[in-house]
Order: structure tokens, then C-alpha cells, then sequence
């Protein structure tokens, strides 16, 4: 495996979620939607979500640096969240300490996680890291 491997597989995924956003997609039975929160908790959710978001970046780069098995290359970096966790990672992309790893970095939801997964799934995590980054209930 080559890191032109890897960014291939990112590319697809993007691809994926451009003409996955344009579809609407089934919900899961079990799982109803989480009744409309006012904008303060949301926003309170956001920054829990960013702070968290946040520090797992952070440690990142000497994390894969210790870890043989990536030997140098850059793994695809799946961040798998909320609509607002998808927020707070369009917040950190800005941030200058994070612009270089966002270039090999997506985030989506677990249902958007899911449907990839069944299109083009990666079992060994070859190409990507997935980190789950959500909060369970309302804050």
C-alpha cells in the first residue's frame, strides 16, 4: 500500500458524500431523530465536540509516528460524528495548526459512515483511522 493508495480512497469517499448529501436516505428504525435542541445547547454541544475533536488532533501526528504499521504514511483520517460534531470539524479545519491534516481528514455521520462502509468497505483499516466523536444526549 502507497500513500497514492490512501489518497485515493479519500478521494472516493469525498465523492461519496457529495452525491450522498444530495440523496435522502432511510433512518434507522431504532434510532428516531433527536428532538430539535435550542441553539444554546447546541452550541454548548459544539464546543464539547470541538474541545474534544480538538485534543485526539492533537496527539495525532505522534500517535502515527509510533504506530510501524503506517511506517510513514498518512492514513486516511475518519472523523465519524454529529451534524453539530460535523460543525465543530468545519471550525477546526480553519484553525492553523490543523490545516495540513485536514486535507487528509473527513468527517461524516455514523449513517453517511455506514453507507460507505457497505459501498467500499476498508475491514483492515488500511486506508483510514476512524475516530467516533459524538455526544449521546442533549447537553
Amino acid at each position: 500500500m502507497t500513500q497514492r493508495d490512501i489518497d485515493t480512497w479519500l478521494v472516493r469517499l469525498r465523492r461519496f458524500l457529495s452525491r450522498s448529501r444530495k440523496k435522502i436516505r432511510p433512518r434507522g428504525k431504532k434510532s428516531p431523530a433527536r428532538p430539535r435542541q435550542p441553539a444554546q445547547a447546541q452550541d454548548a454541544e459544539e464546543k464539547l465536540l470541538q474541545n474534544q475533536i480538538r485534543t485526539w488532533l492533537g496527539g495525532l501526528e505522534q500517535r502515527l509516528a509510533n504506530e510501524r504499521r503506517w511506517n510513514g504514511i498518512r492514513p486516511a483520517v475518519v472523523i465519524t460524528t454529529t451534524p453539530v460534531g460535523i460543525r465543530a470539524c468545519e471550525s477546526l479545519a480553519w484553525e492553523s495548526e490543523f490545516t495540513t491534516l485536514f486535507e487528509s481528514c473527513c468527517y461524516l455521520t455514523e449513517y453517511e459512515y455506514r453507507y460507505w462502509c457497505k459501498e467500499e468497505s476498508d475491514l483492515k483499516f488500511q486506508f483510514h483511522i476512524n475516530y467516533w466523536a459524538w455526544i449521546k444526549t442533549s447537553v
